[in-house]
């Protein structure tokens, strides 16, 4: 047995008021000495030591007071009904019992049979069942059974049970001589139904919520609640799961599940696949997605049948907000400032900057892209002249609407969720290159980059959903997101020639999510309780950088820089478009199974299509010597260059031969899964799944007559299953076991060059690319010992065959080029806790710890590629940090509405680069991150809280042996804002 006594030595009491059956808010009381009022449900709450305690209702004087008991790991619940002559109580403590008592005899009574059920369909017993106006109560028997005794009429019941959330049953109609049947399903307590009154203070997206999603998965997943990331401040979903156990985030946008690059992870909105606006990546950047946006987010790391089978180190599921119950509205205003920006360099662009939307200004010349005369870019509309801004932004906004309407048998309802960001950062990165000489690691770039950014966040989406006698459901979302960035960047030193250079760069570039989709549930209950699911789901996702120039400066003998008219690289205009549509269409049928060891077991097929078409274009412009002399100031700004050397310059269309391809996927799947009790406390789930897929990519070049064809076709076979043996009501043990794919990205298999928008380096594709093989093995034992009180420890083994690696290739055209290596192994061991620190003192029991830890190691058979010129021949993965840790601190005070949090993360080293020429890899060292982060209710509709960003803002960076390659502070920032609720 499992000893439960450091961790509890307090227990807590939930009591329940109401008056005439209703409950009673903002009413006073006491708990022993200690004053305390109900919320807007009649709801309190409080933490007691283990023992005898008192009840006092301070404004009745026919009831001094109650007596209870709490025991150590459970609730106490007392339920106190108020009347005009009298006054109610009723007891549920555990392990007592409590005899029901009868309703009196009255005159003109009709009968109300009750069925209680949880909603997996078990009977629950001992729910206490108030009537309006009356003053006794009734219990279910063992079978959730209950016969009242009522008046004719229209008549309130409420059902309460310490387990479970209590429920209102409001105008039931009882009539002479007709005997009425109503079948109630109650769920735990933190979920949250239609018609349901939560004991505790959760809401959907509660971290109880979360936690009962976790219990009851078949796979091993992790859970983020909406709860939970107002906790930790985080304003995107990349944000907020950097703090989930085993994953770390790149770029602030991409996230690695237990150490594997972001090719080793998925994403799902809403169970559908999304396109990536990014064409260097295949998963879209979550920094993307607001949290506001967001009701939850589910990490599944171990595979089921029934999702996508690219699938490696785990799937990101984002769960958007759902129907409301009633009318809401939330807004919300916040300021924030980060320190590194005190001043910052910018350049005139257009009229509509302000809020993200370029207004047409920037773009490529429609003459000009019909393949007329490029000289009119040489127009003074250009505006390369730099200016000195300061560092205001705008506010921050959200908005949040709902509502739903009851027109029996339908209930419809919407969500409407909008918001705009303004940022402004700034920061200054020193950058080195090394080469090996005569045996010598040497230096050989020496730069400093200043680089201003500004980003805009403009996104809205809207859900509507139709139920009808709620088992069948139609939901329609819409999700509209842009986030734009426009920035300067110069950077200034010494290139590998030993010449001094300033290169500035100025680009603006917008990344665009649109997705419609439709979802369909339907559930039979007549029909062995079928239920049939179906989605369709068309996305369209753009990278647009209508502009992005590149100029070099040099100093002349007297050391002023100046531009040089006769180096014809010292000036570049890119214009780039890449845009992707994704359709996904699907259906999924389930049943239940006969019972076994009085448990439902559950067989479900299904089928999916999904079609991705991709157009990725580039134009490239330069500037060449006609010859003829120029006699303006070249240390002077270009605008003024260009106006008074237009007959020493001509244009040249310098785009390569591989900047445009389109590309296609057609994939499709079919599945199959059944879970099975195989015994009362073991159950089993597995099936398989089969996809056909057919990659197609077509380098379209000006210069060639016929494009150039990459294709991979991949038909695969992918089973999963897991077992899951459920200990006790709060240990269980997970095994999992699973065989995935992961196919490389479209832009991966077509032999091109691009630049990483990111990194600034070359890649190149590769057409001989493989898909990758996955073989997982998961163990998880969880202990929920008590109320948003968790322990886990896990382990985890995977083998890849074929993993897809980038290696640098030198030369006269360095750049980084994607191969198979033979294979690779990673394994790994997790622990995740939460512990309220009640048990270590008193003055403790508003605080909780919790946080996670997780070890991870790999290695690399690199087989054909040990003639690559990587000097380590046994290495990690590439992106694979060698540890993890998140510790968050949270302090939260119910009565006077104050919370708190001090949030920690951090990761270990990761191989950025395997370099080329025989150096060592370049290595992403660990970055130490502390937010504090808190909020304070100021009235019953107004809130007020800040955060604090990077709190001790250490230096971020890349080491290569025992030199510093790439180093930074990205700086703290400080936000205060202001909500609003109705």
């Amino acid at each position: 047995m499992w000893s439960t006594s450091l961790f509890a030595s307090s227990g807590n009491v939930d009591i329940l008021v109401s008056q005439e059956g209703m409950p009673l808010a903002n009413y006073t009381l006491k708990v022993d000495n200690k004053e305390l009022k109900t919320d807007e449900i009649g709801f309190v709450t409080t933490e007691v030591d283990v023992g005898e305690h008192k009840l006092t209702l301070i404004d009745q004087e026919k009831l001094k007071e109650i007596k209870f008991k709490v025991v150590k790991e459970e609730r106490t619940q007392l339920i106190v009904n108020l009347l005009n002559e009298q006054v109610i109580h009723d007891l549920l403590e555990p392990e007592s019992k409590v005899q029901g008592d009868l309703l009196g005899q009255q005159k003109e009574m009709g009968t109300i049979n009750i069925v209680v059920k949880s909603i997996n369909g078990e009977p629950i017993s001992n729910v206490r069942i108030f009537i309006k106006g009356i003053g006794t109560s009734q219990r279910t028997n063992s079978k959730g059974f209950a016969k009242l005794k009522v008046p004719l009429g229209e008549v309130t019941l409420s059902l309460s049970h310490q387990k479970f959330s209590t429920q209102i049953l409001r105008k039931v109609k009882v009539e002479k001589n007709n005997e009425l049947t109503k079948v109630v399903s109650l769920t735990p307590t933190g979920l949250v139904l239609e018609d349901f009154v939560v004991l505790a203070p959760s809401v959907k997206g509660s971290i109880e919520a979360l936690i009962e999603v976790r219990r009851k998965s078949s796979s091993v997943a992790d859970v983020m609640s909406a709860e939970q990331m107002a906790k930790t401040g985080d304003s995107d979903a990349a944000g907020s799961l950097r703090r989930v156990t085993g994953l770390t985030l790149k770029d602030g946008k991409y996230v690695y599940v237990r150490g594997l690059g972001e090719r080793y992870s998925a994403t799902l909105l809403n169970g559908v696949a999304l396109p990536s606006p990014d064409p260097s990546r295949r998963v879209i950047p979550l920094d993307l997605f607001p949290v506001q946006f967001l009701d939850s987010m589910i990490i599944q790391k171990s595979y089921s049948p029934d999702m996508p089978g690219e699938f490696g180190g785990g799937s990101v599921m984002l769960k958007t907000k759902s129907m409301p119950d009633k009318f809401f509205i939330k807004a919300s205003l916040s300021q924030t400032h980060n320190s590194n920006v005190i001043s910052t360099k910018s350049y005139q662009g257009g009229s509509t900057d302000w809020y993200g939307v370029d207004d047409g200004g920037r773009k490529l010349p429609e003459s000009v892209a019909q393949g007329g005369d490029a000289d009119v870019l040489l127009d003074n509309s250009n505006n390369h002249a730099l200016v000195d801004e300061g560092a205001s932004t705008l506010p921050e906004f959200s908005l949040s609407v709902g509502d739903s309407w009851k027109l029996k048998p339908l209930k419809i309802g919407y969500t409407f969720s909008g918001i705009f960001k303004d940022g402004l950062g700034y920061t200054e990165e020193e950058r080195f290159r090394y080469r090996q000489e005569n045996g010598e690691f040497v230096q050989e770039d020496n730069y400093l980059r200043q680089k201003s950014t500004k980003e805009k966040v403009l996104g809205g989406i809207f859900g509507l959903t139709t139920e009808l006698y709620k088992d069948h459901s139609l939901t329609f979302n819409y999700i509209g997101l842009r986030n734009s960035t426009d920035y300067v960047a110069i950077l200034e030193g010494e290139n590998a020639e030993g010449n001094t250079v300033r290169v500035t760069d100025r680009e603006f570039a917008a990344r665009v999510l649109k997705t419609a989709l439709v979802q369909g549930e339907s559930q039979f209950k007549d029909f062995n309780n079928t239920k049939l699911n179906i989605h369709y789901a068309k996305s369209n996702a753009r990278r647009d950088e209508p502009s992005r120039i590149s100029d070099k400066y040099s100093p002349n003998k007297e050391g002023v820089f100046v531009y040089n008219i006769e180096d014809n690289t010292a000036y570049q205009r890119r214009y780039y478009d890449l845009q992707e549509e994704v359709q996904d269409i699907g259906f999924s049928v389930a049943t239940d199974l006969p019972w076994f060891y009085k448990r439902k077991g559950e067989f479900s097929v299904g089928l999916s299509q999904l079609n991705k078409d991709r157009v990725s274009s580039m134009k490239r412009f330069g500037l060449d010597s006609t010859g003829d002399p120029c006699g303006a100031d070249l240390a002077g700004s270009l605008d003024q260059i260009f106006s008074e050397c237009k007959s020493s310059l001509k244009v040249a269309n310098v785009t390569q031969p591989t900047d445009n391809y389109t590309a296609t996927q057609k994939l499709q799947a079919y599945h199959f899964k059944t879970t099975v009790p195989l015994l009362s406390s073991i159950s089993l789930s597995a099936g398989m799944r089969y996809e056909s897929s057919v990659q197609r990519v077509n380098t379209i070049s000006p210069f060639e007559k016929d494009p150039i064809l990459s294709e991979l076709s991949t038909y695969d076979w992918l089973p999963g299953s897991s077992l899951t043996w459920k200990m006790n009501k709060k240990m269980q043990v997970r095994l999992a076991q699973s065989e995935t794919i992961s196919r490389p990205d479209l832009r991966e298999l077509s032999d091109t060059l691009w630049q990483d928008f990111e990194t600034g380096y070359d890649i190149s594709g590769n057409p001989d690319l493989k898909a990758t093989v996955i073989s997982s093995y998961d163990a998880r034992w969880e202990w929920y010992f008590a109320k948003r009180e968790n322990l886990s420890f896990g382990f985890f083994y995977k083998d890849f065959e074929n993993p897809i690696e980038q290696e640098f290739q030198s030369g006269s055209d360095p750049r980084i080029m994607f191969l198979n290596a033979e294979g690779a192994k990673i394994y790994g061991a997790e622990i995740e806790f939460s512990k309220r620190l009640s048990f270590v003192s008193k003055w403790l029991r508003n605080f909780t710890l919790s946080g996670n830890y997780a070890y991870i190691l790999s290695e690399v058979s690199l087989g054909d590629l040990k003639n690559s010129e990587t000097v380590e021949k046994d290495r990690p993965l590439q992106g694979q940090s060698n540890y993890t840790a998140n510790v968050l601190l949270d302090y939260e005070h119910k009565i006077y509405k104050f919370n708190a949090s001090l949030a920690y993360n951090v990761y270990g080293k990761r191989i950025a680069f395997a370099a080329p020429e025989g150096l060592p890899s370049i290595w992403e060292l660990p970055f130490h991150q502390l937010d504090f982060v808190f909020s304070k209710r100021i009235s019953k509709n107004l809130k007020v809280g800040g955060k604090i960003r990077n709190l001790i803002n250490p230096k971020s960076a890349f080491r290569q042996g025992d030199k510093i390659s790439q180093g930074l502070r990205k700086g703290q920032s400080y936000t205060l804002g202001l909500s609003m609720e109705i």
